[in-house]
């Protein structure tokens, strides 16, 4: 199928993910289906191939393209994430990834590593709120998504960074923000 649903309205296609999903495990048949709706891909799928410019980048469980992604094409077309620039130096205790800022987190799985620029990919609802947290941040923006509502920080890191809660904060809101350590992935 391609892209059967991409002419819908919203409604309609989450009624008709089910119905195919429904129809697939009835049936008992495979299909290849093809969208650029990531949500759509990972709510029908049992396996999703990431493709660019024609090349799978990886293959998988929808939760394994989410959570441990190949790489950065994939961290960012399955699901909204952060992608941050970070150095991963070697210090006398092992490895630590060092944000632009200098705030170090050791990462003993990269201790085999070599020095390098890297990117770390933190997806928004793994950030959490912390008194005690490392990086300080203001909310600068928000917006309202029912169950949950998006925030944008600015942290004086070069970029912004997006995350999700199911609380409502205010706007220029000083709150400190903690990397969740497993939640890291070097790219």
């Amino acid at each position: 199928m391609d892209e059967p649903l991409s002419n819908l309205e919203a409604k309609l296609r989450l009624d008709m993910r089910q119905a195919i999903r429904a129809i697939q495990h009835e049936v008992g048949i495979t299909t290849v289906y093809v969208t650029h709706d990531q949500e759509e891909a990972m709510a029908i799928s049992d396996q999703i191939a990431a493709m660019k410019d024609g090349v799978i980048q990886q293959i998988g469980r929808p939760k394994e393209l989410y959570h441990k992604p190949a790489n950065e094409f994939v961290a960012t077309f399955i699901g909204c994430t952060n992608i941050i620039p970070t150095n991963l130096e070697k210090r006398s205790d092992g490895a630590y990834i060092v944000f632009s800022d200098g705030y170090a987190l050791r990462m003993p799985a990269l201790d085999q590593v070599e020095e390098q620029a890297i990117h770390v990919s933190i997806r928004p609802e793994e950030f959490i709120k912390d008194e005690s947290g490392d990086i300080e941040g203001t909310i600068s923006d928000s917006v309202y998504l029912g169950l949950n509502t998006e925030y944008f920080i600015e942290t004086g890191l070069p970029q912004k960074f997006k995350l999700v809660k199911n609380q409502l904060l205010k706007k220029n809101y000083k709150k400190a923000i903690v990397f969740v350590y497993e939640s890291i992935r070097k790219n």
